[in-house]
Order: structure tokens, then sequence, then C-alpha cells
């Protein structure tokens, strides 16, 4: 069986069934980012949605040295306890809160899957 962000990322045309099927089989989610011109592409892939966000607090930390976090947002898909957990996480890394922490849309949902957590956020 499909794990269900596999799942969604298949119908969607993100991941290609193949791939899917491996990912599913090997137990991994994918890790999606987007490029300047909103293209989404793989950043990881870890075991767990915990280690995703691990690593994406890792990224952020990373790539915000001698820069700031001015101010950030968090979306979901139907899961709040995962998205006031990375408000609490955000929030010791930038000293702040989010803008807003939303329900994302059904058409985000169709391609991230129920359960999804995303950040955005911008630095200076």
């Amino acid at each position: 069986m499909l794990r269900k962000y596999l799942k969604y990322m298949i119908k969607g045309g993100r991941v290609s069934k193949p791939k899917g099927l491996i990912a599913s089989v090997l137990r991994l989610n994918p890790v999606i980012s987007m490029d300047e011109n909103g293209k989404s592409l793989l950043f990881g892939t870890t075991f767990s949605q915990e280690a995703s966000l691990n690593k994406i607090y890792k990224h952020i930390k990373k790539i915000s040295i001698g820069k700031t976090v001015w101010n950030y947002i968090i979306l979901h898909a139907h899961n709040l306890e995962g998205a006031e957990k990375a408000t609490e996480k955000m929030g010791v890394i930038t000293g702040l809160q989010p803008i807003s922490v939303v329900d994302i849309s059904p058409v985000i949902g169709v391609h991230a899957g129920s359960g999804a957590i995303s950040l955005m956020f911008n630095q200076k």
C-alpha cells in the first residue's frame, strides 16, 4: 500500500508511479521545496514527518546565518496539532510568532495529502 503522502503526490503528477512505489516500499517520505520559479523539487527524503520537519528547521537555521527571518506562515492539511508544534519550533528559531496558521486549500491538499505541513518564510 502506498504511503498517504506519496499517494497524493502520484495522483497530482508530482511523483511518478515507479518512484512512488519504490519510496513506499522503502517507507520514505519526500521533503518537497520550491525553486524561485515556483517549480517543485525534491529537497530530501526521511522516514517520518518529524524527521522531515527537523530537516527543514536545520536548513532554515543554516540559510539564516547572518540574516533575519522577519515573518513566516505555517500551512497544514487538517493537521492543527502538527502546525502548533511547528509554531513552537519556529518561535524558538526566529523569536517570532507566525503571521498566520492556515489550513491549506483543497487544491494544494490534493497534491500534498492530508496531514502535510508547510513552512513559508521571508528573510532579510
